[in-house]
């Protein structure tokens, strides 16, 4: 197993981190008062890395976050009580193109009810399968004028600069790059563990029959036997945002955001918790999913890295990740397979 610090791969995220935060750092002053939407209410690990990430940095920089929320639990008046003419900071991803487009759709309609508070997006994917689906956003931020947004590898930074003309766009790493370390607490079980997508991201495979097979957003916060204390958590962050947004006095509103604050980031560290014990099962991964590679980084565990549908994953490795001797890219399952049964081979033999 390649050397919980492994020095190339230590100077790797922390050229990283430090570029994340030069560019961070120009767009959210310190002991600045922020809203922070789009919390993840699923369970995919990956979501919640971007969160706690986010939520790491404004702690770091003194940032008064006075207003979370998920998609379902945006007000407008809410958030125009709690920070008034701030900075207004949307959690990255995908959520920016016709992939997903709940989420796309409360960023255009954030960007028409607060048009003189400045936006950031934090660092984003950006891909369409046709020109018909850029025509579809391309007026997300139309008319705003005070729009940032990140882009995490360097095709998104050109589709992004082409299809919002209006915004500023910066190329930086995935937010989750300000994760600390995070170790191995157990010994393998398994040779290879293979964390395959199932949704419309994923390039529609069959995973070998031989490895262990799963999915992190193929769980469930309303399973019996998957998250219960993360559900009933949620359940209480709902009942704290519902009195916020009931428009009680002001103390009480702070009150109940910081509750839901609180609640919302012991849910995501359950979800992080989730995603290492899932990896610390098996000596190397393979993935599709692009945060199982961010994660396999900071864990310094030897991953391969399939391609995904929009080239996300290709496009991210081209950009920033190739410099981790950790991690493979492999176009085919059958190319996946074949490295990751030579990586296992190779730490074997070391």
């Amino acid at each position: 197993m390649i050397s919980s610090h492994d020095p190339i791969i230590d100077a790797g995220i922390n050229e990283l981190r430090e570029r994340l935060k030069r560019s961070l750092d120009e767009h959210v002053p310190p002991k600045s008062r922020i809203a922070f939407l789009e919390y993840p209410y699923d369970t995919n690990v990956g979501n919640h890395m971007m969160w706690l990430a986010a939520m790491g940095y404004f702690a770091e920089r003194g940032v008064d976050v006075a207003y979370v929320a998920h998609i379902n639990a945006y007000r407008p008046d809410s958030l125009r009580r709690a920070v008034g003419d701030g900075r207004i900071v949307m959690c990255g991803g995908v959520g920016l193109g016709t992939l997903w487009p709940t989420h796309t759709e409360l960023k255009r309609v954030v960007a028409r009810d607060f048009p003189h508070n400045p936006i950031l997006v934090l660092p984003s994917t950006l891909a369409f399968r046709n020109r018909a689906e850029q025509e579809e956003v391309r007026d997300v931020f139309k008319h705003h004028g005070n729009v940032t947004v990140m882009a995490r590898d360097a095709e998104s930074h050109r589709v992004i600069q082409e299809t919002f003309r209006e915004v500023n766009a910066i190329l930086v790493p995935d937010a989750a790059f300000f994760l600390p370390h995070q170790p191995r607490r157990r010994p393998a079980q398994r040779e290879i563990g293979w964390l395959a997508r199932n949704d419309h991201e994923g390039i529609g495979y069959t995973p070998p029959q031989d490895v262990h097979v799963y999915d992190w957003a193929a769980r469930s916060f309303y399973g019996p036997r998957d998250f219960p204390f993360s559900y009933g958590l949620l359940r209480m962050a709902g009942v704290s945002t519902r009195m916020r947004n009931a428009g009680l006095s002001g103390r009480l509103e702070e009150a109940s955001n910081g509750i839901a604050r609180v609640l919302y980031e012991r849910v995501s560290a359950e979800m992080l918790r989730a995603g290492n014990k899932d990896f610390d099962r098996a000596e190397v991964l393979v993935s599709d999913r692009f945060h199982a590679h961010i994660l396999a980084i900071l864990r310094h565990q030897p991953i391969v890295l399939l391609a995904d549908a929009f080239g996300k994953n290709r496009s991210s490795y081209e950009t920033w990740t190739h410099r981790f001797p950790n991690v493979h890219l492999a176009s085919t399952p059958a190319d996946a397979l074949a490295t990751a049964l030579a990586l296992v081979q190779s730490e074997n033999e070391s």
